[in-house]
């Protein structure tokens, strides 16, 4: 289909204007082995979990991995393998193996120390990826395809908007980095929360909400005076039960008041933030085939308009989005 041809091609254009490969970690002189595609999420363990038989191979969905067609944005998920599932080229082989060994080879155990490393894995796997948005967006070739698609003024506008928001993520970075070196790991505020099942998704992520479930405006895209607000999103399946961890740096108030919020819904409104989140804004969801091939093709259409144009146009309006869809129902557990 050309619709699909074209969109195979124009994302190989940007992968090659935006490919990034640099270690996260500050301390670059001991850096070791290659810039190797490191995990976000651990793709032994959790990915594991998560995988089932898709057409003869064990598979797992993404919501960054569909295909198009000319009725939809995303006419459906494409399975992808656990190996190039949530990858990115951001830790060298001595630093990916050695900043998580405490919870790659233990159980989580709730401590400081394990709630920062997950942490810190999920934003710079965030971090990386929109470093090479900004490379990309900056490469004269591929923005020959922008301002061809959006007009040299919105371009422009992006740019200076990217220029802002990259200063927010230096900023932030610095403070994870002084953690590492110090061995101290107090400068975020935590939501924890186990689940009694494994819950279907792996989710990785650096989340940016326009606006509160209680209607307070959290980010902006206002290059002169940029709001930047984004809660570390962790969502991770254990071999009978999951983990949702939500961050905060102890200096953003807004982000902390967020996840305090959401801490403090009952049960079944809980649930429904958190699926709100997860289909507004999570790109680096994995998803199990065994509850992505269960659901019908109405419930499939109403998660992926969802993700593709109702939570964007609440975007646009400071809206706040609730899904129709509760991902988190006993139902759905594996």
């Amino acid at each position: 289909m050309d619709i699909e041809r074209k969109q195979n091609e124009i994302e190989k254009f940007y992968k090659d204007a935006a490919r990034i490969k640099e270690c996260f970690h500050h301390q670059k002189n001991e850096c070791k082995g290659k810039i190797k595609q490191a995990h976000s999420i651990q793709k032994s363990g959790k990915l594991t979990i998560l995988e089932s038989l898709v057409n003869g191979n064990n598979c797992v969905y993404s919501f960054a991995n569909s295909k198009v067609s000319y009725d939809n944005i995303m006419e459906d998920l494409i399975p992808i393998g656990k190996k190039e599932a949530s990858t990115f080229f951001g830790f060298c082989d001595y630093h990916d193996s050695k900043l998580f060994s405490k919870i790659e080879n233990n159980n989580f155990d709730n401590s400081d120390e394990h709630l920062f490393l997950h942490s810190y894995r999920s934003f710079a796997h965030s971090y990386h990826l929109k470093n090479e948005e900004i490379k990309a967006w900056n490469d004269p070739n591929y923005q020959q395809i922008l301002i061809t698609t959006y007009g040299k003024k919105a371009v422009e506008i992006k740019k200076k908007q990217f220029a802002s928001l990259n200063k927010h993520l230096i900023q932030r970075k610095q403070i994870l980095d002084n953690s590492i070196e110090n061995n101290e790991f107090d400068n975020l505020n935590y939501l924890v929360h186990e689940f009694s099942g494994i819950i279907p998704f792996a989710v990785s992520d650096l989340i940016t909400p326009i606006v509160s479930f209680s209607g307070k405006l959290m980010n902006n895209s206002d290059y002169d005076n940029l709001m930047v607000s984004q809660p570390i999103f962790t969502l991770l399946p254990e071999k009978d039960h999951s983990i949702l961890i939500m961050a905060a740096f102890n200096f953003d108030t807004t982000s902390t008041e967020f996840i305090d919020e959401i801490n403090s819904m009952p049960n079944y409104k809980f649930e429904k933030a958190i699926s709100s989140i997860i289909i507004d804004s999570c790109q680096n969801t994995i998803i199990s085939p065994r509850f992505w091939d269960s659901l019908s093709k109405k419930e499939k259409r109403l998660i992926l308009n969802e993700y593709s144009i109702i939570s964007m146009e609440n975007q646009s309006k400071q809206k706040v989005f609730w899904s129709q869809f509760n991902l988190l129902k006993q139902k759905y557990y594996l």
